[in-house]
């Protein structure tokens, strides 16, 4: 071990563990020390482990901590095969061949290392830093035979390299994550379960869900028989057919309405799928039907609105000095959001977005979409575009992602392949029909202490529900 200065730094280096003979070299670790900050470098971390402890990179209450990160890993296989360890491109780089982090006391379990990069933390808890990697086969990956990587993501780009800046602080109350930096299980068709058949109250309540789907159509199958006035009738495919546990839309509100009224709750976000356009009925109807059930508990557009004087168009009212309110700010509110095809959606807001009920979330395919609707701040998503999710995430907005087997056939995220992916990138509301945890514990995004959400950039661990 050599130290020497380097500017206003002192710099250590050395090698975390002494490599078997012949053995590729990983976790090549240095150290540049200024006053309170230490910068913990990690040259070649450790490719062919799910998850790496490194006992030297420790962070306690009141720490500042910001990462950064880059290079490229061989990844194996035939052809160009080396990806960058940040947002690595190519088949299948949706579920591997990214470096993670798991950080205590700011993330509550590993993540995508391209989410946490650049972001500044204050750590609530003590413990070390660990690094991994995401893949399915381990055996291959290293730093040798550099090749030029997937669509030459890696020409000129050498090996993989992090950096943890730890700040020594004074230690700080945990404090509530904002709306849009939380993710949780969304109930797909929530109002029929299929073979569950677990009813809107249980899911609320037991099962701790706080964001739901309702569709409305106004009439039955085929144009027969419309609902009463200013009401819609709920199903998804056939009224006759399907097992609705409300066949209309204000007894659905009504249903939840009174569970919201008995008890104090976290934010609880409703999807509401037009699928009719607005002939035998008009946004005037939705809205006042949102308005009888919920009244001043509803959270609307105008709401964010005012909480950033001047905001116009709503984008605006979450991005620069403006933000979404945080989690305790938002208890007791539920906040809708519909989604429809593109035209349904536009003669909504028409009137004036100030004054809608609802939140709107467009179905976009890319990230340059979200600027095309710039009264916008959800956006839904198939599953063919998990990626545009982390997108939204950066820009600020929120999104929702459902499952799309072909044009005719839609459903939720249902098993654990397709829900990492909606996890790693950073989707708020990822749909299911999988509502029961204890049938499907993957989908829980509750922690112990009851709070409904995983957070995105800080540990939930120490959070309560509303109660």
């Amino acid at each position: 071990m050599i130290p020497r200065v380097a500017g206003p730094f002192l710099l250590v280096t050395l090698l975390l563990a002494a490599p078997a003979a012949g053995a590729e070299t990983f976790d090549q670790y240095s150290v540049r020390q200024a006053g309170a900050t230490t910068v913990h470098r990690i040259d070649r971390p450790n490719v062919k482990r799910a998850l790496t402890r490194y006992d030297r990179i420790r962070v306690s209450p009141g720490d500042r901590v910001v990462v950064r990160a880059g290079g490229c890993v061989q990844t194996g296989g035939r052809g160009s095969t080396w990806k960058r360890y940040v947002d690595p491109q190519g088949p299948n780089s949706e579920d591997y061949y990214s470096g993670m982090i798991q950080i205590p006391g700011v993330t509550d379990e590993p993540r995508r290392i391209e989410g946490v990069v650049g972001h500044t933390y204050i750590a609530t808890a003590s413990g070390n830093v660990s690094l991994g990697y995401q893949d399915d086969d381990f055996g291959n990956n290293g730093y040798s035979g550099h090749d030029d990587g997937t669509g030459d993501q890696c020409r000129g780009v050498g090996p993989a390299w992090v950096e943890v800046e730890v700040t020594k602080g004074t230690p700080v109350p945990v404090s509530s994550p904002r709306y849009n930096r939380v993710y949780q299980k969304s109930v797909h068709n929530a109002y029929e379960r299929g073979d569950d058949k677990d009813p809107l109250e249980r899911q609320l309540g037991e099962f701790k869900i706080r964001s739901i789907e309702i569709d409305i159509h106004d009439s039955k199958k085929q144009g027969l028989d419309q609902p009463p006035h200013g009401d819609f009738y709920v199903y998804h495919a056939d009224l006759f057919a399907d097992k609705t546990q409300c066949r209309l839309f204000s007894e659905c509100l009504a249903r939840v309405a009174s569970w919201h009224r008995s008890r104090p709750h976290d934010p609880l976000t409703i999807f509401v799928d037009v699928k009719d356009d607005w002939k035998r009925r008009s946004p005037a109807d939705v809205d006042a039907q949102l308005r009888r059930a919920f009244g001043s508990g509803l959270f609307t557009p105008g709401d964010l609105m005012r909480a950033c004087p001047g905001a116009r168009p709503l984008q605006e009212a979450v991005r620069g000095a403006c933000a979404w309110p945080r989690i305790s700010e938002m208890r007791n509110k539920v906040l809708f959001a519909l989604t429809s095809v593109d035209g349904t959606l536009s003669a909504y807001q028409a009137p004036g977005v100030a004054a809608n009920a609802a939140f709107i979330a467009p179905e976009i395919d890319s990230s340059g979409k979200m600027s095309q609707w710039p009264n916008a701040v959800f956006f839904n998503l198939d599953s063919d575009h998990f990626g545009t999710g982390r997108d939204v995430y950066h820009a600020g907005f929120v999104s929702r992602v459902f499952y799309k087997w072909t044009t005719a056939d839609v459903h939720g995220i249902n098993d654990y392949k397709n829900w990492r992916p909606a996890v790693n990138r950073f989707i708020h509301h990822i749909a299911t029909d999988k509502v029961d945890p204890s049938k499907n514990p993957w989908t829980i995004t509750y922690n112990r202490n009851g709070f409904p959400f995983r957070c995105m950039d800080q540990d939930c661990a120490l959070l309560h529900e509303a109660h």
